[in-house]
């Protein structure tokens, strides 16, 4: 007969329990083991009705199994459980971390107490550098931003002839878009025509209407807009374009352009950027540039 390895009792089991389980424990035990592996659960189902498992409450879980007495092996089922409240509880912190990474780039910028709150925060709930890889971009940018605002521009070395002293503190890839005019005449008529003898027509009542001209934007060439200490200038298939920082008077942005403004420009130019990042960048620099930093 087979010995309880937790009693010491001997109990009979099935023969075809013997030869394909091997049973180890005898009915009571087992019945117990099972009574405590519920009460574990039940605690895990506790701890998990708010979706999150903080460190107290994994503290006394791990005193809890310790305390019953199970191992691992009695725990497949619960572990299951417990795994995915912690994947919600990771959900819950990244998500909290993204909170205050947005809450802290509101106003475009990270300055150095905010950069070590973020860290604290991330070191405080736990989270490795690849929990938090999608939010790399943002952080890098916000600190970007926040080197130009500080008057720190980057330097480039671009595939451009630069001029003497010039220095390239950008480049992005762009698209020329350009004010185009096209007229047409509504409201005008053919006349009519009449025979006066063989061959001969006499027509009258025809005018071409009233002019209209319509003014519309157009994508004209496709290259590299590049911001220097002297000059924008955007480099195309086809053209190029510059803009003298001391010509400038006015900078526009938009959600995916960005326009710059010189004296006595005929047509405005908008220069379409499919990075929205890079036009406040570009902004900036400029502005910076044209203020003397």
């Amino acid at each position: 007969m087979p010995v309880c390895q937790q009693c010491g009792k001997e109990f009979s089991a099935p023969f075809w329990a013997r030869i394909l389980k091997n049973p180890e424990l005898c009915p009571e035990c087992r019945r117990e083991k099972r009574e405590k592996v519920q009460t574990y659960i039940e605690k895990i189902r506790e701890f998990g009705r708010d979706r999150y498992l903080d460190e107290r409450e994994e503290r006394e879980l791990e005193e809890l199994k310790s305390r019953l007495g199970l191992s691992e092996e009695d725990l497949r089922e619960a572990n299951r459980i417990l795994e995915n409240l912690r994947r919600l509880t990771k959900q819950a912190d990244i998500a909290r971390y993204e909170a205050r990474l947005k809450e802290a780039g509101e106003d475009g910028y990270l300055d150095p107490e905010e950069e070590r709150e973020l860290e604290e925060l991330r070191k405080s709930l736990s989270l490795t550098e690849e929990d938090i890889s999608h939010t790399i971009g943002e952080l890098v940018r916000l600190k970007r931003l926040t080197a130009i605002k500080n008057g720190k521009l980057p330097v480039l070395e671009p595939d451009i002839i630069l001029r003497k002293k010039e220095v390239c503190h950008y480049e992005v890839p762009a698209e020329l878009v350009e004010e185009r005019t096209r007229t047409r005449y509504v409201g005008g008529s053919r006349g009519v025509s009449f025979r006066i003898a063989k061959g001969v027509y006499y027509r009258v009542g025809g005018f071409r209407g009233e002019r209209v001209v319509d003014t519309f934007k157009e994508v004209t060439d496709e290259g590299t807009l590049y911001v220097t200490n002297k000059r924008v200038l955007f480099v195309g298939s086809k053209k190029n374009v510059s803009y003298p920082i001391n010509k400038i008077v006015a900078i526009s942005r938009y959600a995916d352009a960005i326009q710059f403004q010189k004296e006595n420009e005929a047509r405005p130019k908008y220069f379409l950027i499919r990075d929205p990042y890079a036009i406040d960048e570009i902004g900036l620099i400029v502005n910076k540039i044209i203020t003397g930093i």
